[in-house]
């Protein structure tokens, strides 16, 4: 069996499996290996079976993004309320604010005399999660990227590449022209300016701007809900002018374009290309079911049965 080696003979079996390149720096090893504690064959094969699985369910956990900090925070400032007092008489979120004032340096709790606007300062010793911990404690809304990231987090898509790069692609539509600010502080009338530069100036598809405008809003409003805010949208209820008067629509074939298709098939040679559009031609087949096509896929005799 795989993985299964013994330093001497009849000796004690190991376990031993190289660590996958892309995790070595995490895991502090290139090769594991473990003791199974057994010099028996078959309890070896069955150990190593085990700690194989169990590696492997492990090393796929590190391989997954990390939890984005708004989502940590979110479980902190839940775990905080309601804000039962504990036998000290403090509540949870005096707690957690008395281990944050505890972590700063001493010059700074001299410069504000022990107030927790301590916290607020720039050089505040604080974690990013511990800053929007804190952002929720005092009631200011979230940025917009930690609502676009809250999202995702939630939609349990955060290993869906095209749809995590849809929704940053809508994020950085907004926050290159308007910034990441906290949510409540964007306003409408700025919304609706970047929509039409979005179209006029960078000549965007207005069903691309409105693709873009329709991620941002669900995302805002998923913050909005879950974080109980009370303030409004504000990329809700946009109109984008014109939209879809710019889409290229499909016509069919002219009689000219017709004829010439088909004096091109009807041509004596053959060639990959020429025999996929043959096949497209007399079957209406989408482009990607013709070029897939396997030898074994076509039953001439089916053809010839329906055709009958």
């Amino acid at each position: 069996m795989k993985y299964l080696h013994q330093k001497q003979p009849n000796g004690v079996y190991y376990f031993r499996k190289r660590v996958p390149g892309d995790l070595v720096e995490r895991v502090g090893k290139r090769l594991w290996m473990q003791s199974l504690k057994t010099s028996d064959l078959i309890k070896a094969q069955l150990a190593a079976k085990r700690l194989d699985r169990d590696l492997e369910a492990t090393w796929a956990k590190l391989r997954q993004p990390p939890e984005s900090p708004i989502v940590e925070a979110q479980r902190i400032y839940e775990a905080l309320t309601p804000d039962a007092a504990n036998p000290s008489g403090l509540s949870g979120t005096d707690i957690y604010l008395d281990c944050l004032e505890g972590k700063q340096p001493i010059e700074l709790v001299a410069e504000y005399e022990g107030s927790l606007r301590m916290l607020d300062d720039p050089s505040a010793n604080l974690s990013n999660t511990e800053k929007k911990v804190l952002d929720l404690i005092v009631g200011r809304s979230v940025t917009l990227s930690d609502a676009v990231a809250y999202y995702i987090e939630m939609s349990g898509k955060r290993n869906d590449r095209k749809f995590t790069q849809s929704v940053r692609q809508a994020l950085a539509f907004f926050v290159d022209a308007l910034g990441d600010r906290p949510i409540d502080q964007y306003k409408r009338r700025e919304v609706e300016e970047r929509l039409v530069s979005g179209v006029q100036s960078e000549g965007l598809k207005t069903a691309t701007v409105s693709r873009r405008l329709s991620t941002v809003k669900s995302a805002v409003n998923k913050a909005i809900l879950n974080l109980e805010y009370s303030f409004k949208n504000p990329f809700e209820k946009h109109t984008i002018p014109g939209l879809r008067d710019d889409e290229d629509s499909r016509s069919s074939l002219t009689a000219v374009q017709q004829a010439a298709l088909l004096a091109l098939l009807n041509k004596p040679e053959n060639s990959d290309t020429l025999n996929g559009l043959r096949i497209l031609f007399d079957t209406g087949m989408r482009v990607s079911e013709c070029v897939g096509l396997r030898i074994e896929d076509v039953h001439l005799g089916a053809c010839r049965t329906l055709a009958q």
